[in-house]
C-alpha cells in the first residue's frame, strides 16, 4: 500500500505565475521542485548545452586524452572494453566511432554476459592482448577491476578507466580503493572536482571525446549522432534526470525528432517497429532500449554495437529486425521467470523478510535484473534474485530509495566472489553455500521501518476535473523528459465516479476508465499496472453478481466511487488528440464526513 502525501512549498503561486507568464497550477508544480526564479525556469524549460560543465574538471581526463593522442601518433592499438547493457553498448559505440574518426587503430570488445560476465576478467584481458592490444579503455566498468588492472600491467598494456559506478572504499569509509591504472575517470571518486556526479558512462564518453577533439583542435564531425547515443544511454541507465543529464536527453530528443543526421541503426530500429510518432524518453526507455539490452541478454551485445556502426541501410534493417525478434524472446523468458518467482515467494517464509533474497536455479541469468526490478516493484522491498551459474551462482539486486544496496553488500563483501554496482542496483557472483548466509545477514542487520518500505506518492495538487485542460497538459509536456528526479506532475481528485470501464491489451490487463467528478465533468483515464489491485477491490467490495458485471466491463448504474492519483497527458491516436489521465494509484473513496 502506498502512502499519499501532498507536497508543500512556500511559494506565492499567484505572483510567480504572473512573473513567469504561466498558469498558477504550473507555477505551483515548479515551486514544488524548488524552481523559483526566471533563471532557474529558463534553465529547466530550455536546458541548453551551454549550461554543461567544463569536461576538463574531471580527474584524470586530460591525462587520458594525452594517452589517446600518443597512442594514435605511435600507431598503438586501443581496445574499447564495454558492457552488455544499453549504457555499455552506447559508450562503446561513442568511443569507437570517435577514436576511428580521430585516426586511432581501435577495436572493441563486449564481454558475453553468460560466459564472461560483467566487467574485466583475466581471460578477456588475455584475449585482447593476443589480438594485439596495447591499451585497454574500459567504459561502464573497470572501477572494481583491482586484480584485473594488475594483470593488464603484467602483460605490458596501458589501462584507462571511464566508469560511473561507486568505487570500493576502506574499512573506515574514508578512502576510495581504486585499480592501478594510467587514468581513472569516475566522477564518484572522492577527489574528483567535477560538480555533477550523476552522468552515466554514455554521457561521460560523449564529454570525453568532445574534450579530446577540442584539446587536439580537431573537428568532431558526427557530434550530433554521438549526442543521441549519450541520450539513449542516459534514459536507459535510469540515472537522475536533472542537471547535465536533463540537458543531454532534452537535446538528444530534439536532434532525433528533427530527423537530421540520424544514425542508420537507430533509423532502422524505429522503422522496423513502425514508430512514426514523436520520439520521447518513453520511446528510448521502453522501445529502443529493451531491444539493445535483449541482444546482450539472449545473444551478444556485439550485435547491437554492429547495428549502430552499420553504414548500409538494408543491412541495418536486417540487424534491427533481429534485435526486435530477440527482444520478443526475452519478454517471454522474463514473464515465465517472474511468475515462477512470485509463486515461490508467496509460498515461503521469504515473503516476511524485509530484504528479499530469492534463489531460483532455473531463472535465466540474462533476465535476472529485469525480474529483480519487477519483484521490487510488486513488494516495494529491496530484492536480490540469484540463479545458478556456470561456476558460481549469479545474482542481481534492485533497491528502494531508503536502502543503499551497494553499501550493505560491501559490508558483506567476503561472501562474494565479485560484486559491483551502486545504491539502487548491483550485480554479484557468490558461492552457493553463501546464499542463505547472505539472506540471514542482510535481514539481521536491516533497520528499515514499515514506513521506509511504503512507496510514497507525492501529490503536486489536489484538483477538480474542471481544472484539467488542454492548456495545462501542454504546459506539463514542457517538463519532459521525465525520469528519476524529474518525475511527472501528480494530481489527485477525491470521490470520482467510474461511469465507463473497458479492459484492453494482449492479456486484457490494461484498464480504460471513464471518470466523472461531482460536478459532472467527464474525463478518460487509463491504468497500465493496477489490474490485480482493481480486481481485488471489486472482489472485496461487491456481491458475486455485481462483481461479475464489473469484471466484464459493465458499470452502468453501479456506485463505484474512487479517490484517484494521476498524471495528465495528451493522448494521440489516429491524428486525434485528447486529454488522458494516467492512473498512478487509487483507493476506495474516503468521505471526509
Amino acid at each position: 500500500m502506498a502512502l499519499w502525501t501532498l507536497r508543500k512549498s512556500r511559494v506565492d503561486v499567484k505572483r510567480m505565475a504572473e512573473e513567469l507568464n504561466v498558469s498558477e497550477t504550473f507555477a505551483q508544480i515548479l515551486g514544488n521542485r524548488k524552481i523559483f526564479s526566471k533563471d532557474l525556469v529558463k534553465e529547466y524549460i530550455k536546458p541548453s548545452i551551454y549550461f554543461m560543465h567544463n569536461s576538463f574538471l574531471m580527474k584524470d581526463l586530460e591525462k587520458a586524452i594525452k594517452i589517446i593522442i600518443s597512442a594514435r601518433d605511435s600507431k598503438k592499438k586501443i581496445f574499447v572494453y564495454g558492457d552488455y547493457d544499453v549504457d555499455g553498448v552506447m559508450s562503446t559505440v561513442i568511443l569507437f566511432k570517435a577514436f576511428k574518426q580521430f585516426g586511432c587503430d581501435v577495436e572493441y570488445y563486449i564481454p558475453n554476459r553468460r560466459f564472461e560476465g560483467y566487467g574485466l576478467n583475466r581471460d578477456c584481458v588475455l584475449a585482447m592482448k593476443e589480438r594485439g592490444c596495447n591499451i585497454v579503455f574500459a567504459c561502464d566498468n573497470g572501477i572494481a577491476a583491482i586484480d584485473e588492472a594488475l594483470y593488464i600491467k603484467e602483460l605490458g598494456m596501458g589501462f584507462i578507466i571511464l566508469d560511473h559506478h561507486e568505487p570500493a572504499f576502506s574499512e573506515d569509509g574514508e578512502t576510495d580503493i581504486l585499480p592501478i591504472a594510467d587514468a581513472v575517470i569516475d566522477c564518484k571518486q572522492r577527489d574528483c572536482p567535477y560538480p555533477f556526479k550523476y552522468l552515466c558512462a554514455g554521457g561521460m564518453a560523449y564529454k570525453f571525446v568532445k574534450a579530446l577533439f577540442e584539446y587536439a583542435k580537431a573537428q568532431l564531425e558526427n557530434e550530433a549522432e554521438l549526442f543521441v547515443f549519450a541520450a539513449i544511454a542516459t534514459v536507459c541507465d535510469i540515472v537522475d534526470l536533472c542537471g547535465e543529464n536533463r540537458i543531454i536527453v532534452k537535446n538528444g530528443l530534439r536532434i532525433l525528432n528533427s530527423g537530421r543526421r540520424m544514425n542508420i541503426g537507430i533509423k532502422a530500429l524505429l522503422e522496423c517497429q513502425s514508430l512514426k510518432k514523436r520520439i520521447t524518453e518513453e520511446t528510448l526507455g521502453f522501445i529502443i532500449g529493451p531491444c539493445i539490452n535483449a541482444s546482450g541478454r539472449i545473444e551478444s551485445a556485439s550485435e547491437a554495437v554492429e547495428l549502430f556502426l552499420e553504414e548500409d541501410y538494408d543491412q541495418a534493417l536486417i540487424k534491427a529486425k533481429r534485435l526486435v525478434e530477440i527482444n520478443q524472446e526475452r519478454k517471454k523468458i522474463t514473464l515465465e521467470a517472474y511468475e515462477r518467482i512470485i509463486l515461490s515467494i508467496e509460498n515461503s517464509s521469504v515473503k516476511d523478510d524485509k530484504i528479499l533474497v530469492v534463489y531460483d536455479e532455473n531463472v535465466d541469468e540474462s533476465v535476472i535484473g529485469i525480474v529483480a526490478g519487477r519483484v521490487k516493484e510488486r513488494y516495494y522491498k529491496p530484492v536480490i534474485i540469484i540463479s545458478k551459474g556456470e561456476e558460481f551462482d549469479k545474482g542481481s539486486a534492485r533497491s528502494i530509495d531508503s536502502y543503499n544496496m551497494f553499501e550493505n553488500l560491501f559490508m558483506n563483501k567476503e561472501l562474494f566472489v565479485r560484486f559491483g554496482g551502486h545504491a539502487m542496483a548491483a550485480g554479484l557472483s557468490i558461492e552457493h553455500k553463501n546464499v542463505d548466509v547472505l539472506r540471514k545477514r542482510l535481514n539481521e542487520s536491516c533497520s528499515l521501518s514499515d514506513r521506509d518500505m511504503m512507496e510514497i506518492i507525492r501529490i503536486d495538487k489536489a484538483m477538480s476535473f474542471e481544472e484539467v485542460t488542454v492548456e495545462l497538459a501542454n504546459e506539463l509536456d514542457i517538463m519532459r523528459p521525465f525520469g528519476k528526479e524529474n518525475s511527472q506532475a501528480v494530481f489527485a481528485t477525491k470521490g470520482v465516479f467510474v461511469v465507463g470501464l473497458r479492459y484492453v491489451g494482449v492479456n486484457k490487463n490494461i484498464i480504460q476508465f471513464t471518470f466523472s467528478d461531482e460536478n459532472g465533468v467527464t474525463l478518460k483515464g487509463i491504468s497500465f499496472k493496477h489490474f490485480e489491485k482493481f480486481k481485488d477491490y471489486v472482489e472485496k467490495s461487491f456481491d458475486p453478481e455485481i462483481r461479475k458485471k464489473v469484471l466484464d466491463g459493465y458499470v452502468a448504474n453501479l456506485d463505484i466511487r474512487l479517490d484517484i492519483v494521476y498524471n495528465i497527458e495528451i493522448n494521440e491516436y489516429n491524428d486525434n488528440k485528447n486529454i488522458q489521465l494516467v492512473l498512478v494509484d487509487f483507493r476506495q473513496y474516503q468521505s471526509e464526513r
